[in-house]
């Protein structure tokens, strides 16, 4: 499948996404890519990925919230003229300390 100039929403850039992130940038891939409250690592992985060659934002979202998304989906269609795919890899990861699991 060739993915030259689509544009993507990536829910969440960091861990597995950040690979993804990087793996989409290399096939050319423009990328809205969100966040909760990771500004500086969003902004980050955004510049990574215009170093790549491609167009990429980040957005502050909460996933959670209905109106943040359709002010998402609004912001990246403005932005980008259009979406193409989403790769929903946002996660809420509740730090356990490891003595606590069983």
């Amino acid at each position: 499948m060739n993915l030259q100039g689509k544009t993507v929403i990536l829910t969440g850039a960091k861990r597995i996404g950040q690979t993804v992130a990087e793996e989409l940038a290399r096939k050319g891939v423009n990328l809205a890519i969100t966040y909760r409250s990771g500004k500086e690592e969003s902004e980050a992985m955004c510049s990574a990925c215009i170093a790549a060659g491609v167009k990429a934002i980040p957005f502050q979202a909460d996933l959670s919230s209905e109106e943040d998304i359709r002010k998402l989906v609004s912001a990246v269609k403005k932005e980008f003229g259009q979406i193409d795919i989403l790769v929903h890899m946002a996660a809420n990861y509740l730090k356990t300390p490891i003595e606590s699991v069983t």
